[in-house]
């Protein structure tokens, strides 16, 4: 999502279904980026919440936001710019600070 955002902002041309694609992913991730996953190490055992796996999920939905805002491509943003924002902190990522990778000591 990250790279297909960059390419668009460098004005490099990018193939027709990349945005369907891109909207498919983003379904699959609006019901599942709360859940434990394994982290890019592919750590053994039980998944977990790893804040870097909750960044990149942040990532995504403001990349999304962006491509409809800035480059007129179709889709749904209200979700994304929830999952965004964080009342009263613009700089913690959306839910970020509601799932269990938040350390519970820190304000959002």
């Amino acid at each position: 999502m990250n790279t297909l955002h960059l390419a668009r902002d460098a004005g490099l041309p990018t193939e027709p279904h990349a945005w369907q694609i891109q909207k498919v992913l983003l379904t699959f991730l609006e019901s599942h980026w709360h859940e434990p996953d394994n982290g890019i190490w592919e750590i053994r055992g039980p998944g977990r919440h790893f804040t870097h796996s909750q960044v990149m999920a942040w990532v995504v939905f403001d990349r999304a936001v962006k491509a409809v805002e800035n480059c007129g491509l179709d889709g749904p943003v209200d979700e994304g710019r929830r999952r965004r924002r964080v009342e009263g902190s613009p700089s913690v990522p959306g839910d970020l600070a509601s799932t269990p990778s938040w350390p519970r000591d820190r304000e959002a």
